[in-house]
């Protein structure tokens, strides 16, 4: 029974790499529909009309972006074995900039914290405002899913 309840948990925090036709799934289709020398308009005004990230879709899905000037961007936090290994997200090339992102599918209640190491520095989220002070005194980004009390 305790191998199932964790094969369980493992799954749900495992990262999405098909989404289905959410509205992110779209989104990403369309911009790489897109060549890549017009793909910086299609991210800007994505994230024009999210206004804040990571976005959260159908209260269990949420979606990590990154958009900068950057050969890799990883993630680290709660998500990635309590901050022990941090994932690399998916990067579109977009020109000057590139956008990154990683989904995982998450507890609808949690509240969750994280950064992102861009070219081997940490970063904040530069769309989440929500930062606070972590247990090694360094900021970090901070956000909860829609059933979090």
């Amino acid at each position: 029974m305790k191998i199932i309840y964790l094969l369980l948990f493992v799954s749900i925090l495992n990262p999405c790499y098909s989404q289905g036709n959410s509205d992110f799934e779209l989104f990403l289709r369309q911009l790489q529909k897109n060549p890549v020398n017009k793909r910086q308009g299609v991210v800007e005004n994505f994230l024009l009309e999210v206004k804040q990230t990571p976005v959260i879709e159908n209260k269990t899905k949420v979606h990590f972006t990154w958009y900068g000037k950057a050969d890799t961007v990883k993630i680290e936090g709660d998500l990635q074995q309590s901050w022990a290994i941090p994932a690399a997200l998916f990067k579109v090339e977009c020109g000057v900039k590139d956008f990154f992102y990683i989904s995982y599918d998450v507890p609808s209640d949690a509240l969750l914290e994280y950064d992102f190491v861009a070219d081997g520095k940490k970063v904040l989220d530069p769309t989440n405002p929500n930062i606070v002070q972590g247990f090694d005194f360094s900021d970090r980004n901070i956000f909860n899913m829609p059933d979090f009390v």
